[in-house]
């Protein structure tokens, strides 16, 4: 029969059976969803942004806030802080053996926070931080052992640093859309400097006299066991059921094979180099700021408001930084302005301090040197997690946070086997870093004349470098807008 034909299973179709589509063009694309041929699965992901996105981001700027206080606390009233452990470089000591603990450590964490899941590794920091204050608490009534008590504390409080501080890439990839990513890790990142600035602020005004120091340690020591507990209750996953971006369901490298792309990248080489450079003279002029100023006759309370300045300088560029980024994607021009204005402002502050009487000149610089240098950190990170994509957040971070202790390590050293004893009318008159009746040779204040050149040779080449040589690719960013372009994703928030 005309227009008919049989089948070789007998069955007999019509023409216009067999040229009738079994679906309509909009039907199959309900069905299908927006397919892509090399990569179909990815391209049927919902995507889906939660709410409590912003508590597991909370849980990791507690940490990373309390820990801070537990390094810091003590820079602002040092000299109080060495006669309250009858040592006169006691404060000093503390400092570096939690900076000292983290390279170690951190270089262990890098390899196994992908291994043990974003969740553990919230758990392990506050944990860690958590338990390390607790014993520094105890130690304030351990007679004349509190110091082994604070060492031990503070040792085990800074094994929690690099879990923290590799995680708010991490969090804010998993965890965030795209165009929330880079404040995302500004907010994560900023709990650090706020640490800082609550340190620097609440030292001073609390510690006066050596068994003063008891307070501040108890100030830090309570919200970190809270910030333990609470994180035990509240985060109990590794990443959202559904994921807020196309690129936050990559497969990611094995370790090896990330750690050979990330240091076959030049500009991720040199990303560590010149972060981790700004974030070791960042560290050590937290640590010093008091012994820089005191022997000029500014008092650590002068001290303690410079720093926490710096900080709400640094929130307020930080945030400016990250929302700039996330809307234009400007990394590279980003980080040359902080740290040009970071090398600039920060040594302006230096030389600036060696001279008494220049409280307003003083004020105003440490808020532009915080506005700038803290702009770059978080930034920083950001841009080395777009070089390296696809590889770990945790890598591509975790040794630029591993390369600034080590700066911090070497440049505090430089400055200190710089300085001198103060002599002349700096001894004299200017100091107030120690009363008058301590014996002389066991405190006194330092000179630190030839320290601020050593300083200012540092921040200069760091900052030429970064001028000069800086030419990003951001990766992350163009695997993004390659799958936007082919795919139409539905996306949802709850």
């Amino acid at each position: 029969m005309e227009g008919k034909s049989e089948s070789k299973t007998g069955t007999i179709l019509s023409q216009s059976t067999v040229s009738q589509p079994l679906l309509t063009n909009d039907e199959a694309k309900k069905v299908l969803g927006s397919m892509n041929e090399n990569d179909p699965m990815v391209a049927r992901v919902e995507l889906k942004t939660y709410k409590i996105r912003w508590i597991v981001l909370l849980s990791v700027a507690l940490a990373n806030l309390s820990n801070t206080y537990c390094w810091i606390c003590f820079a602002s009233v040092d000299t109080v802080v060495n006669q309250y452990f009858n040592n006169k470089e006691a404060a000093q000591i503390l400092s570096l053996i939690f900076i000292a603990t983290t390279i170690p450590i951190g270089l262990i964490a890098i390899p196994l926070s992908d291994k043990v899941g974003l969740k553990n590794s919230i758990w392990i920091a506050n944990a860690c931080n958590g338990i390390g204050n607790l014993i520094r608490i105890i130690s304030c009534y351990m007679g004349s052992y509190k110091i082994f008590g604070a060492y031990i504390g503070t040792t085990i409080a800074a094994i929690a640093y690099p879990w923290i501080m590799f995680t708010p890439p991490k969090v804010s990839s998993v965890w965030f859309p795209s165009n929330q990513r880079a404040i995302a890790t500004t907010i994560g990142i900023m709990a650090n400097p706020l640490g800082v600035m609550f340190a620097n602020l609440i030292s001073p005004a609390v510690v006066s006299v050596p068994d003063d120091v008891k307070i501040t340690i108890f100030i830090g020591g309570i919200p970190a066991i809270i910030g333990m507990i609470l994180t035990f209750v509240f985060v109990h996953r590794n990443a959202p059921l559904l994921p807020p971006s196309v690129t936050s369901v990559k497969k990611e490298m094995p370790y090896l094979k990330g750690m050979k792309e990330a240091f076959t990248n030049p500009q991720y080489i040199l990303i560590v180099f010149i972060l981790g450079g700004g974030i070791g003279m960042f560290n050590t002029l937290y640590v010093l700021i008091n012994s820089f100023l005191c022997s000029s006759g500014y008092i650590s309370a002068f001290s303690g408001a410079c720093a926490a300045l710096m900080v709400i300088g640094g929130v307020f560029g930080s945030v400016s930084s990250g929302i700039f980024v996330d809307r234009t994607k400007k990394f590279g021009l980003t980080m040359k302005l902080a740290m040009l204005g970071a090398v600039v402002f920060g040594l302006s502050f230096i030389f600036t301090s060696y001279h008494p009487g220049l409280h307003y000149i003083l004020v105003i610089l440490a808020f532009l040197f915080g506005f700038f240098g803290l702009s770059a950190y978080p930034t920083g990170l950001e841009l080395a997690a777009e070089c390296t994509y696809p590889v770990s957040e945790g890598i591509s971070s975790g040794y630029v946070v591993i390369m600034g202790q080590l700066f911090t390590v070497f440049i505090a050293k430089g400055v200190s086997l710089l300085a001198s004893k103060a002599s002349g009318v700096r001894a004299d008159e200017y100091q107030v870093c120690y009363p008058k009746n301590v014996d002389q040779n066991v405190f006194y204040a330092r000179d630190f004349f030839y320290s601020n050149f050593f300083i200012a040779a540092a921040g200069i080449v760091f900052a030429l470098i970064t001028i000069i040589f800086l030419k990003p690719v951001l990766k992350r960013t163009l695997a993004d807008k390659q799958i936007e372009d082919d795919i139409d994703l539905p996306t949802k928030t709850t």
